[in-house]
């Protein structure tokens, strides 16, 4: 759950290849651990924060079935 803080942690398997995958789309993120994607919504536009789930939703599919 959110508390507090610039980062949010979206748990997922293969961090890293969901991160290339999110990259060619625009969207940068770090794997955290191994366990998941960090992601930092510090400056970003409610608009692109209210699209990236769904992308992410789609790239974890995508690199995990």
């Amino acid at each position: 759950p959110f508390k507090a803080g610039f980062f949010l942690i979206v748990p997922c398997e293969n961090p890293d290849a969901v991160c290339e995958v999110l990259q060619k789309d625009g969207i940068f993120t770090v794997p955290f651990g191994g366990r998941g994607l960090r992601v930092s919504v510090a400056s970003v536009s409610e608009e692109k924060c209210a699209a990236m789930p769904e992308k992410m939703v789609a790239a974890i599919k995508q690199v995990n079935g």
